[in-house]
């Protein structure tokens, strides 16, 4: 089962064995299957600035934005920096993808009818390391966003863990996001950025995900299994681990500059979703509730 909780000490370390069982042809006919997904949640909600895999689309803010062309320079100038020079890295990437996109697809499958949820624009990811973005549709509030990924050496962990913490501290800025506004009580997306929002980081071991690879794919947007109640419980259980152990790093390190809406809001989207799926859920998510 997945399991890869942020503290957790025995994570799979990235080496060269593991990042080559797969063979290339089962891990593209992989994501080739998630990809197909992730464009039939992008025409499910019709409404959001969502390119064919699903990431908000920076062309949609041109009249928002005189910056959207110099972003997407950016943009294509820091991914050079992530081509994969041998196939090590050529594997890394695709399991990487991979992660990210089970997570956007396990997260939409029990949160659409409150929230949308969508994989963040390539400029916030790049920039500010979010995947997955979280928006109540009720309040119109990005509740928070979710940065996964699948292979790591144990200082890449690390460091990961760190950037975390202190990311909280403030929360993170996503400059291609949207809010909802309401004019004579009918509500209206918004073009805007976000401010002060929540991060977490989803640590997705990659035998796990190769273990489970008929269980994933052989799944559909409108079928929630036994499986997918476990992978959703295990993402809620370390996003509430991780809010306890920010909360400890904050009173560490920040106890009075610390921004307390920023857990506020994680609290609240975990108080949340444990309303909507109490059967799932169990008393160690609510725990935090207290």
């Amino acid at each position: 089962m997945l399991n890869f909780l942020v503290n957790n000490r025995n994570m799979e370390k990235f080496n060269e064995e593991s990042a080559l069982e797969n063979p290339e042809a089962q891990n593209n006919e992989f994501l080739g299957i998630l990809k197909d997904r992730t464009k039939e949640i992008k025409e499910r909600q019709p409404r959001l600035p969502l390119d064919d895999e699903g990431r908000i689309d920076s062309n949609a803010y041109k009249e928002i934005y005189s910056s959207v062309e110099e972003d997407w320079r950016k943009v294509q100038e820091k991914e050079k920096e992530f081509i994969p020079q041998d196939e090590i890295e050529k594997h890394q990437a695709v399991n990487g993808e991979i992660a990210e996109l089970i997570t956007f697809v396990e997260l939409y499958k029990f949160l659409h009818q409150k929230y949308y949820v969508t994989r963040a624009s390539r400029y916030d990811d790049i920039f500010h390391h979010a995947d997955t973005v979280i928006m109540n549709k009720g309040t119109g509030e990005i509740v928070c966003t979710i940065d996964e990924t699948s292979a790591y050496k144990e200082e890449y962990t690390n460091e990961k863990i760190k950037k975390l913490y202190e990311s909280n501290l403030k929360g993170i800025d996503l400059k291609y996001a949207f809010k909802i506004e309401k004019e004579k009580n009918i509500p209206h997306l918004i073009l805007s950025r976000a401010e002060e929002v929540p991060i977490f980081c989803l640590f997705l071991g990659t035998n796990e995900i190769n273990d489970n690879s008929d269980k994933i794919k052989s799944s559909n947007l409108d079928t929630i299994s036994d499986f997918d109640k476990q992978v959703f419980y295990d993402f809620i259980n370390i996003i509430n681990k991780e809010i306890e152990s920010i909360e400890r790093y904050t009173q560490q390190v920040s106890p009075t500059s610390g921004n307390t809406r920023v857990l506020a809001k994680a609290k609240q989207f975990v108080s949340d979703v444990s309303t909507m799926y109490p059967e799932i859920l169990n008393k160690d998510v609510e725990n935090l509730l207290k």
